[in-house]
């Protein structure tokens, strides 16, 4: 079906609704000439009997009353159209111009261009939706952020992360000599170890949180302050290779319980960030059973917890501080 452009149909309107608006205009000025006439008595003033020209005059009197009344129908219907030319649809009058633009057409020139109407149609329908499923996929791309890691008052560590359906995830962590780091399994926590060993928590949030265990408090109630240790046998193993076992489990390598010089062995820990009350009260655990000098911590496997591999024997850490080999 040959379509006639949109342009040309609101330009058929205005010229359309120019004219009406033009007629109604010039009836409406020769309504109010005739009406000031009327009102000045001129137009149905009866003629003198004695008039030379009264029959004359009688004539073009009658036909000054039927004027009249014609004159009063028109303000009425004029009045009626006036309210509802606002309202005028002009819909009608292009369906019916484009009914006698295809009045000359063959069924089959018809069928034609109705198919390829209804293929641009389609065609406009596909394009509105890639539209929107191109917005739509926008707005859900992840934005890369960066957040500040303040470490100490002379270190500070730039952590990217992602925001993505209005839920942060850490993705990086900026590298820096003798600082570790590893990132919890729902990506929203990281742990940082310093070179004096100390552990800190960061929250995706901004949130921070000192998680070093300062003293250890031997089962004859002997306090070491981990400084003092560190100061006394500054290559001590207080505290090493930190990761999550889950959000809430941290699992690290220490030579406590044990302090003398000479001692190699190394220990498994695990620490409850989220009941950590204090440095001095951590409520760290020692995982018992499982010793050796060369104690490497892999990556969680799965729902056995936690890798490490202990001279050369490889062990599983869960979170309720259980192993298995």
């Amino acid at each position: 079906m040959k379509i006639i452009p949109k342009i040309l149909w609101k330009k058929l309107e205005l010229v359309l609704q120019c004219v009406v608006e033009n007629v109604i205009g010039v009836i409406k000025n020769a309504i109010k000439k005739y009406v000031n006439k009327f009102w000045e008595g001129n137009i149905l003033a009866k003629p003198s009997i004695f008039s030379r020209d009264y029959e004359r005059k009688m004539k073009k009197r009658k036909r000054r009353v039927i004027l009249t009344v014609v004159i009063i129908s028109i303000i009425v219907i004029f009045a009626g159209f006036k309210f509802v030319i606002s309202d005028l649809d002009f819909s009608n009058v292009r369906a019916k111009l484009q009914a006698w633009v295809d009045s000359g057409k063959s069924q089959e020139d018809l069928d034609k261009e109705a198919l390829v109407d209804n293929k641009d149609k389609n065609n406009k329908e596909d394009i509105k939706k890639s539209e929107t499923t191109t917005a739509s996929a926008e707005t859900n791309v992840a934005k890369v952020k960066e957040l500040e890691l303040k470490i100490s008052d002379k270190v500070t560590l730039k952590a990217s992360y992602e925001e993505k359906n209005g839920k942060k995830q850490f993705t990086n962590i900026e590298k820096k000599e003798g600082y570790d780091f590893d990132i919890s399994p729902s990506k929203e926590k990281v742990i940082v170890s310093t070179p004096t060993q100390d552990l800190k928590l960061f929250n995706v949030d901004g949130s921070e949180k000192e998680i070093t265990k300062k003293v250890h408090t031997s089962t004859k109630g002997t306090q070491f302050l981990k400084d003092n240790i560190l100061e006394q046998m500054p290559d001590f193993i207080w505290c090493e290779q930190a990761k999550f076992i889950d959000d809430k489990m941290v699992v690290y390598i220490s030579e406590m319980p044990y302090f003398g010089s000479g001692l190699t062995d190394k220990y498994i820990w695990i620490k409850n960030t989220e009941n950590f009350e204090s440095p001095e009260n951590p409520n760290d655990t020692q995982i018992y059973g499982v010793v050796g000098t060369d104690v490497k911590v892999g990556n969680i496997k799965d729902k056995k917890g936690i890798e490490i591999t202990v001279d050369g024997n490889v062990y599983y850490v869960n979170s309720n501080g259980e192993i298995s080999n």
